[in-house]
């Protein structure tokens, strides 16, 4: 809390310690170094801050959050993407001081990217009279920075720093599937704090001297507070504009660098207090304005900036300090030294909008209203008749403010994300529906996706309305900010009412029970239930946290609870589960977050790392601080003191920003066939609690350990991490385990940034300045998985498989991989990048410009002994574009050679020309602005190919129509007809953010896709207008028929074709699941009506081209009612080939003959891998989508032809576009950051 105070010769704004922030806000900011400066502790916008609560309390089991999440659309040009979806968590819903953000309460929208400023440090502000002014250089420089004397010095000098570039700031920052943080070393390098496995890249523009930003015009009502003019001008000082993030594949994510995208946060002030400095508005969010590739193209993100809004919080907090020097001139009070009762801390954030996406070929528009139908705050702040003296609600004195009306301020929210080809065509819209009411908060009901005059049918979501959230700063918050409905000691609007409240230790500890939660309301207004357009629906159980031991500070220890298990702040998951259809139950998982469940454990396996603080009191004798020891002035800080401080907030809440307060140490996933599976993470108890601090030095020690408030050298970068898991069957037999061990290196802990930090004791007041520095470290190495140990169980035989990991710790690449063939010997993979040939001019730009992910040399020994290597020349055909010359390869003993070439390439790095040695060229053609592959030609070289065709028509076939694309096209194939009968041509046409519109194959049959008024794949057609394939989408309430065709000639099942003779089809299928039941499959299928049907043939393939038969059902042959049926497949493909993927369809054959193939459901045995893949084969214009509970575990996807040729490459993202794709077989190979791969089988039909 802020308290303002006036002292005679300067105003300043006097911050009375860190240690009576707002606990429970999330995304607050706190200043390390001088408290004084006119910068306030200051939260970005509601919708940014929302990163940070994922960040600090991020989706796992490790902190009881689930995944909930909701696509929206999926921006991409080439390899770039920005993907747009929806994230609840419920950390963030259920606060009732918590603003929603633009989307609703609860709910982040995840629109490309953000990096969130934690402000810390002085910025050489006015400082009051008797206090050192700061100095502006860098502590932690010296090499003996931490040593005792070097603070002993600090602090007898009452040394403060300030923090004109930013040093010692915390910046956050959230981008397609990356997350961590930044800080300044002490070199004013920047270093990375992330537990994912790729390097970023950081860099920022210099800071600029002044920035003047236009803020939009306010009305002004015409007041007599002030005289000084309005003006919407705002001026930034040493202000960072722009930072440039590079991941490892050398794509630039630029933050900032336009006026709009930068958002401003500035607190209230009291009244008659000024801002003379300007001081108080920092940046606090840079978003996402730019994605651009090496090769030279960009994905740019627009914003605009509205008008301001403010949120409030409020507190009752003081800290009153007698002495026997009272009546003297010398008084160690302050001039505020008397209880105040309620304070209100106003903030005002002047927030950006995303206005528009625009790639090359697409644009994506954003539309924002006012969200005033919602509960508000109450504003009481009139300048001209000031009712509250002690509270920070004015913002007058900001001339960008002056006198703009304060009241009906609220945020945007997104009504809409629209979606357009070509710059104008309209293919799409996503409309957002919330609650109207200024009773509630805004609560979103629903996503609509709409298409060409088509609507799905919504996602649509529930919430518990039940018990509903109080108005806000209702007081009715437990101590970490969450609902539990008592306020029965902050009623009163008597200052002396709440010390007395606090100096009494019975009515004290009424007040401490008041802030315990309570299970009846902490769930109000959580999000129960989510429906999908498909017709099905997820319910989600909450219960409260819940913990067993407590962490403990200076020393690091954990201590067992006296009284059992406790509730905490918050929620937990307990249990989710799916609906097929209504009343349906599909899936259900229960959460145990207990310790050792499988023996019938009853002790929470929660750990409390912050227990609150809300009084602290000290009587006796002080002695001076060290900067007055042995000087003239030592009697005047010498004598008795009673020190007194309270707060509704507490006091100790120096932890706020590093992750949640409560985690668990094991959890147990029970699954709804009984089958259980126990997950265990480092924590605090099990050898990962926080290192000491390097060093500290406090005066006035005997009032009290005032250094257990600050930091230790933290581990959170290592704790949540999986240590093991255990797989249970339904009759408790162990059927398998995952041992993991990390990066344990001693020297790991020497990557790491500096910090220093001035605090200020409790017993502080300008006349009686009591201070203490501590020297810590924050950790910034990689925590990379080193081994991962796999045992599986059967019939009481085990067999273990260890794979062990290196990395290279500069730069987070692996290094090695090492594991055990069949034979027990050691199989090693080894990789080098470009950083590992500098002396290379190529490797050495691919370095600079941060390409560092591409493997340039692979070799695999066995038993010690190489067997193979394979090198990737790269070069460099054009200015910042590195691509592959060529592919050599050694087998065994055998000399080196190439076996492939990569011989011609455009300005955009697309491959034109590749070659095997002694044989046959094959040409690419681009078009569509470089964008796509428009012709294939095989055995002529690209310069003849050229010499046929117009490239300017290609480069603008996005504005021709398909007849004209393809008969400049054929110009190829009647141009080599003569000259080169031989060559083959296959030939594509496309439509943005549809995918293949048609296929000319060497024979010059064309295959039209023609697509539904929702963009997809709707049928394939000839020339002459017959269909040769429908595809249906069957989603709730819509019942869509297919167009029948005839099986002529030999046509591949696509998984959405229906292929068939007039009648239609016998059968509805409405379902068709496979699922893993032990070490078997069990699938299962329904239907709705049946006519004529005979039997279904269930067939299983291993590589998407071969089936076999496993067995036949006999159909029911007439019903119109729902029909079940199930199949167990005993011995499915466990490990080879595959990889342990098995490949299931039904055939469902009519009685004359007729039949239809239904979709094809995947299943893995005999490997761990944690992505499942859908839909799986693929039909063109879908893309492919990967399962996995969490995203950000993967490292990137590369996507393989059947021949090993990498044809792409892909970020994190839950979706991945497959146009590009011709038809075929590939292997998908997922990378995970912790070294681990898993490779997936998947057809492109």
């Amino acid at each position: 809390m802020l308290f303002i105070t006036k002292l005679k010769k300067r105003p300043y704004l006097l911050l009375l310690g860190l240690f009576i922030l707002p606990y429970y806000m999330y995304g607050q900011q706190s200043l390390e170094a001088n408290k004084y400066a006119n910068q306030s502790v200051l939260s970005a916008s509601p919708a940014s801050t929302s990163f940070l609560v994922v960040k600090n309390t991020p989706i796992s089991k490790f902190t009881g959050t689930p995944d909930i999440m909701v696509p929206l659309h999926a921006v991409t040009y080439k390899d770039l993407s920005i993907d747009l979806s929806l994230q609840y968590h419920q950390a963030i819903g259920s606060k009732p001081d918590a603003f929603p953000g633009s989307t609703g309460n609860g709910w982040l929208l995840n629109h490309g990217g953000v990096i969130t400023r934690v402000s810390r440090g002085a910025t050489g502000a006015d400082f009051p009279s008797n206090i050192s002014v700061p100095v502006n250089f860098n502590p932690t420089q010296p090499s003996d920075w931490s040593s005792q004397a070097n603070l002993d010095y600090f602090r007898q000098t009452q040394t403060y720093f300030y923090n004109n570039n930013g040093r010692y700031d915390e910046y956050a920052y959230s981008f397609g599937g990356s997350s961590g943080k930044f800080y300044i070393d002490h070199t004013d390098a920047f270093h990375i704090k992330t537990t994912q496995g790729e390097d970023i890249k950081v860099e920022s523009s210099p800071s600029l001297d002044t920035k003047v930003f236009t803020m939009p015009t306010e009305p002004q009502v015409a007041t007599s507070c002030t005289t000084t003019p309005y003006t919407n001008l705002l001026s930034q000082r040493k202000l960072i504009y722009q930072f440039v993030l590079t991941d490892s594949r050398g794509i630039k994510y630029t933050f900032g660098g336009t006026d709009e995208s930068i958002e401003f946060t500035r607190p209230g002030m009291g009244h008659g207090v000024f801002d003379l400095n300007n001081q108080n508005t920092l940046p606090t969010s840079w978003y996402l304005t730019s994605v651009t590739s090496p090769n030279g193209y960009t994905i740019a993100l627009n914003y605009k900036r509205d008008k301001f809004y403010i949120t409030n919080e409020i507190a009752v907090s003081d800290k009153i300090v007698l002495s026997d020097k009272i009546n003297s001139p010398n008084s160690w009070a302050d001039s505020d030294n008397s209880p105040k009762g309620k304070v209100i801390r106003s903030t005002l954030y002047h927030p950006c909008y995303l206005d528009e996406i625009v790639t090359p070929s697409s644009k994506v528009k954003f539309n924002w209203s006012k969200a005033s139908a919602q509960l508000g705050y109450t504003v009481t702040a009139d300048c001209m008749n000031p009712t509250d003296a002690n509270s920070q609600i004015y913002f007058y004195a900001y001339p960008e403010i002056k006198d703009a009306p304060l009241t009906n301020r609220f945020p945007n929210k997104l009504d809409s994300i629209v979606v357009f080809a070509n710059g104008a065509t309209r293919r799409k819209a996503l409309e957002f529906t919330y609650t109207n009411s200024t009773a509630t908060r805004l609560k979103l009901l629903s996503v609509i996706t709409k298409g060409d005059g088509e609507s799905l049918p919504p996602y649509s979501f529930e919430y518990n309305t039940a018990v509903p959230l109080p108005d806000y700063l209702s007081f009715k918050t437990d101590d970490y900010g969450f609902y539990n409905n008592k306020n029965l000691y902050i009623t009163s609007t008597d200052p002396i009412y709440y010390y007395n409240l606090f100096s009494n230790a019975t009515d004290r500890q009424a007040y401490l029970d008041s802030r315990k939660p309570d299970i009846n309301y902490t769930q109000a207004e959580i999000l129960k239930k989510v429906t999908y357009s498909t017709g099905g629906y997820t319910e989600y159980e909450y219960e409260n946290n819940e913990y067993g031991r407590v962490a403990k500070y200076w020393p690091a220890s954990v201590l067992e609870n006296s009284n059992g298990n406790q509730y905490t702040g918050g929620l937990r998951i307990k249990r989710i589960t799916d609906y097929d259809y209504t009343n349906h139950k599909a899936r259900e998982k229960q959460y145990f977050y207990r310790k050792n469940y499988a023996t019938s454990g009853t002790g929470s396996s929660g750990i409390l790392s912050d227990e609150p603080i809300h009084w602290a009191y000290f009587s006796g004798a002080v002695t001076p601080p060290l900067k007055y020891v042995g000087t003239s002035d030592a009697p005047r800080f010498t004598g008795t003191m009673t020190y007194t401080q309270y707060s509704t907030d507490p006091i100790n809440s120096v932890r706020y920003n590093k992750g949640s307060h409560i985690t668990y140490s094991e959890v147990t996933e029970l699954n709804l066939d009984g089958s259980y599976s126990t997950y265990k993470f480092k924590n605090y108890d099990n050898g990962f609690h926080d290192r000491p601090a390097e060093s500290y030095s406090m005066d006035n020690a005997n009032v009290g350990d005032f250094y257990k408030m600050d930091e230790m050298n933290s581990l959170e970068i290592e704790r949540g991490q999986p240590l093991s898991e255990e797989h249970y069957s339904s009759s408790n037999t162990l059927k398998r385990s995952i041992i993991n061990t990390y990066n344990d290196d001693v020297a790991r802990f020497d990557n790491n940034v500096r910090r220093l930090k001035l605090n200020l004791n409790p017993i502080f007041s300008v006349n009686y300045p009591s201070l203490r520095y501590s020297a810590s470290l924050i950790y910034t190495y990689y925590p990379y998985l080193k081994t991962s140990t796999i045992t599986s169980y059967d019939q009481g035989n085990s067999v273990v498989n260890t794979t062990t990991n290196t990395f290279n710790i500069q730069n987070r690449l692996l290094a090695s991989q090492s594991s055990f063939n069949s034979k027990g010997q050691a199989v090693i993979v080894s990789n080098k990048y470009a950083p590992d040939y500098p002396a290379d001019a190529v490797n050495l730009a691919m370095t600079t410009s941060h390409i560092i992910a591409p493997v340039i040399e692979s070799t695999t020994s066995v038993a010690a002994n190489q067997v193979s290597l394979i090198h990737n020349t790269y070069y460099s055909p054009f200015t910042g574009v590195y691509v592959p010359q060529d592919v050599q390869v050694k087998n065994g003993t055998n000399p080196i050679e190439v076996r492939q070439n990569f011989t011609a390439y455009d300005a955009k790095g697309n491959l034109m020309e590749q070659q095997k040695p002694s044989d046959v060229k094959e040409s690419y053609l681009w078009g569509y602005n470089n964008q796509y592959v428009v012709a294939k030609v095989l055995g002529s070289d690209i310069t003849t190919v050229k010499s046929f065709i117009d490239q300017t028509i290609l480069d603008n076939a996005v504005s021709s129509s398909d007849a004209t694309v393809r008969t400049e096209l054929n110009k190829i194939r009647s141009g080599l007809a003569t000259s080169n009968p031989a060559a083959q041509v296959t030939t594509y046409t496309y439509n943005d953010l549809r995918g293949i519109t048609s296929v000319t194959d060497p024979a010059g049959k064309t295959l039209l896709s023609g697509y539904d008024k929702m963009d997809r794949l709707s049928s394939q057609n000839n020339l002459s207008g017959s269909v040769r394939a429908s595809y249906c989408y069957n989603y709730a309430g819509q019942a869509v028929p297919c167009t029948a065709l005839a099986p002529t000639g030999s046509i591949a099942a696509s998984t959405l074709a229906l292929i068939a003779e007039d009648p239609p089809l016998p059968v509805t299928l409405t379902d068709f699941s496979a699922v893993k039941s032990e070490q078997s499959a069990l699938l299962s299928w329904k239907t709705t009506k049946e006519t004529n049907s005979d039997r279904f043939e269930i067939e299983r393939s291993i590589d998407g081209k071969t089936w076999l038969k496993l067995g036949s059902i006999l159909a029911q042959g007439e019903s119109d009612g729902d029909q079940q049926y199930t199949f167990m497949d005993k011995l499915p493909v466990n490990g080879g080939p595959s990889h342990g993927e098995n490949l299931y369809r039904l055939q469902m054959i009519d009685s004359d003959g007729t039949y239809a193939y239904s979709r094809i459901r995947s299943l893995i045995f005999g490997t761990d891998s944690k992505v499942s893949i859908y839909p799986n084969p693929i039909t063109i214009g879908e893309n492919i989508n990967l399962l996995i509970d969490d995203i950000s575990t993967v490292l990137n996807i590369k996507i393989y032809d059947n021949k090993g040729t990498l044809v792409q490459q892909s970020t994190p993202a839950r979706k991945i576009a497959a146009a590009n794709l011709s038809a075929g077989l590939y292997m998908v190979q997922v990378t995970y950051t912790d070294g681990s791969i898993s490779t997936h089988r998947v057809v492109k039909q």
